[in-house]
């Protein structure tokens, strides 16, 4: 399956495809500007961010301040994307966030904008809460590995084998970030569905999702609600682990 991917569409033109289902570039800008589902506001966000038209910046930046956490994140990217220098005031106000997603999104885009100058500040001498992850993943050798690299960078970590499993634990003591893979033929289930039913329930859906699959469905796990994928590939642990210390690293800077 791996060599699958040299052969698919990258992720802007996945995107753009998934897009396209649904309407025209048009259709879009007036989801931005009009409607209010959460949904409706990431998949156009999405759209905008990998799309190959200008996204509406006032009615963007007017996301910034949206209920859903996904949508703010996703707003600083598009505005991250657009390099719209007039949006770093709310930024700066973004990187301290209380939703973890949003304040690693608010900081990316404020670096690529005006430069690291502008990012708050790290409070050292206070400690740093330890940020919990789930590893689900089917595979007790990935699950080893991916474990013990994010319990080597101080986090705590419990590993689930299964869908259910992965809901269960999450159910019972939340966690930042949940690290999975898509097929898990435990239970033929996928980490997809489970990361829709995460992003879907009010009790979950501040958990940050990271899909680490040789699975091509980049495009389809960002359109139902994940963070970020990583094509399980050579150095895809790296990247795994890259991702992980940039949570850490804003685990602390919540107003």
């Amino acid at each position: 399956m791996a060599g699958t991917h040299e052969q698919l569409a990258g992720t802007a033109d996945q995107i753009r495809m998934l897009a396209g289902i649904y309407g025209d570039p048009l259709f879009w800008h007036q989801v931005i500007a009009w409607d209010t589902e959460a949904i409706n506001l990431r998949r156009a966000l999405l759209f905008l961010i990998h799309g190959r038209t200008p996204p509406p910046i006032r009615p963007v930046r007017s996301l910034l301040t949206h209920r859903d956490s996904r949508v703010r994140a996703l707003a600083c990217s598009a505005l991250d994307h657009a390099r719209d220098g007039g949006s770093c005031e709310q930024l700066e106000l973004l990187a301290s966030d209380r939703s973890l997603r949003v304040r690693v999104a608010a900081k990316r885009a404020l670096e690529a904008i005006a430069g690291p100058r502008l990012l708050p500040p790290v409070l050292v001498h206070e400690p740093r809460p330890i940020m919990r992850v789930i590893v689900s993943d089917d595979s007790p050798h990935n699950a080893e590995m991916y474990g013990r690299l994010i319990r080597n960078l101080g986090c705590q970590v419990a590993v689930a084998r299964t869908e259910a499993g992965t809901l269960t634990e999450a159910l019972r003591t939340p966690p930042d970030l949940v690290v999975t893979d898509n097929q898990k033929w435990r239970d033929n289930s996928s980490g997809l569905r489970m990361t829709e039913e995460l992003a879907g329930d009010p009790s979950l859906s501040e958990i940050v999702v990271i899909m680490a699959s040789a699975d091509p469905i980049e495009a389809a796990f960002l359109w139902n609600g994940g963070d970020h994928f990583i094509h399980k590939r050579f150095g895809s642990l790296y990247e795994v682990g890259r991702l992980v210390q940039e949570y850490l690293a804003s685990e602390g800077s919540a107003s």
